[in-house]
């Protein structure tokens, strides 16, 4: 794909607000909407699926994607188990019980999102 910047080429500031306070956001709607709604809930979760294949796509192949998917699952894990805790309200959706099993649940998913994007960008 010619003209699209790889994740490497972007200011600093762009990288840390994409690929850390974008997993954190999504992560807190998340953990937010576990206690509202569940078609809220699995509406973010595919937001946030959407969002882990494209970061990936800013890396050059697989591996460096699945990295990037890695480390934005624990971010986004993080996030849904802190916001629920904050709410305190009870699941309206299913959900890993203890909730605290979605960080490495949301790690190894967002690794094989990641990975899908990278591979896309590297038959681009």
């Amino acid at each position: 794909m010619q003209g699209a910047l790889t994740f490497s080429e972007l200011p600093v500031a762009a990288r840390f607000q994409i690929a850390v306070l974008g997993p954190i956001m999504v992560g807190a709607i998340c953990g937010f909407l576990l206690g509202e709604s569940a078609a809220g809930w699995w509406i973010a979760q595919a937001a946030g699926a959407v969002g882990g294949i494209a970061g990936g796509f800013e890396h050059q192949g697989a591996r460096a994607g699945a990295v990037r998917g890695l480390m934005a699952g624990i971010l986004f894990g993080l996030a849904v188990v802190a916001a629920d805790a904050i709410s305190g309200d009870p699941p309206q959706a299913k959900a890993p019980h203890p909730i605290t099993l979605i960080v490495p649940l949301a790690a190894v998913i967002g690794s094989g999102l990641g990975a899908l994007g990278g591979g896309l960008r590297g038959r681009a």
